[in-house]
């Protein structure tokens, strides 16, 4: 077992800064679809970009534009969105005609990735909050397509749901952006640029993995907890294999078993070691 020490890594070469892949959720992280009734209310807590896109009513966040300016620069950026490609599509439009994102920000180079629910594996559920009975899970096994290493890659996503194949501590969950909330009035929310973007400059600059380094910091942005939230939506479907077939199987294999061992309650959450051996297992996908 190795212990992280330095709490806040030193510069690493660019080449190892520039290799980091930052995957973005659009809804309830950067932008939040409303109701009438919510783009109403969003409007009363001062919000003024309250727009009608083609099939819904969104706010974009606070900062946004001076937020994905700075990620665009500093990592290799995808946009990665649970909705139909149309709906993501005319989202994205929609913003940078109105200036609410950098200019020609998709079609900067290095190009800009956008997937969408085509993109996703989808699984069937009958359970509540779930439009067409299906869970749409943002599975990295995507990314060895790409020649990307899962221990250089986060995604940002307010679901803790839909990273459920993947290492628990490949991403981070901020609690949902809402709008029509007093907790997120514009004068009140600073999340992006205030607490998001220094994280991830931090996380940019350290040469610790990445599933060790979220597991040891990931508090200090009051994100939710990736296992309890895991455990609070499948720990009444285990049985007595409990992990078999969904959950972290594309974990590399060192990470998949820390993660079992915590979701299972045989480590402690606290806990933040990393299993060395194993790291350079390859991936099965």
């Amino acid at each position: 077992m190795s212990t992280i020490e330095d709490p806040w890594p030193r510069l690493v070469p660019p080449e190892i800064v520039r290799g980091k892949v930052l995957i973005l959720d659009l809804n309830g992280l950067l932008v939040r679809y409303c109701n009438q009734e919510e783009a109403d209310a969003s409007r009363v807590f001062g919000h003024q970009h309250v727009h009608l896109s083609t099939h819904s009513w969104y706010v974009p966040r606070v900062g946004l534009s001076a937020f994905l300016e700075a990620v665009r620069r500093d990592f290799t950026l995808i946009f990665w969105t649970s909705c139909v490609k149309r709906n993501a599509d005319a989202l994205l439009r929609d913003l940078e005609e109105r200036s609410l994102i950098p200019a020609r920000f998709l079609r900067s180079e290095p190009e800009i990735e956008v997937w969408t629910q085509a993109e996703c594996t989808r699984y069937a559920t009958t359970r509540e909050g779930f439009r067409g009975g299906a869970l749409y899970l943002k599975s990295f096994a995507r990314l060895y397509d790409y020649n990307l290493v899962t221990r250089d890659v986060l995604l940002v996503d307010d679901s803790v749901k839909k990273n459920s194949t993947n290492s628990p501590f490949n991403a981070i969950h901020p609690r949902s952006y809402t709008p029509w909330t007093k907790e997120h009035a514009p004068h009140r929310d600073q999340f992006l640029c205030g607490t998001l973007l220094p994280w991830l400059q931090a996380w940019r600059q350290s040469t610790i993995p990445t599933p060790a380094y979220i597991r040891a910091y990931y508090r200090e942005l009051g994100a939710q907890d990736p296992i309890e939230g895991l455990r609070s939506y499948w720990g009444d479907l285990v049985t007595p294999e409990p992990l078999s077939g969904l959950l972290f199987d594309d974990a590399i294999l060192a990470d998949r078993a820390i993660a079992r061992s915590l979701f299972i309650g045989d480590v402690p959450a606290a806990d933040v070691s990393v299993v060395v051996a194993g790291v350079d297992d390859p991936p099965v996908v």
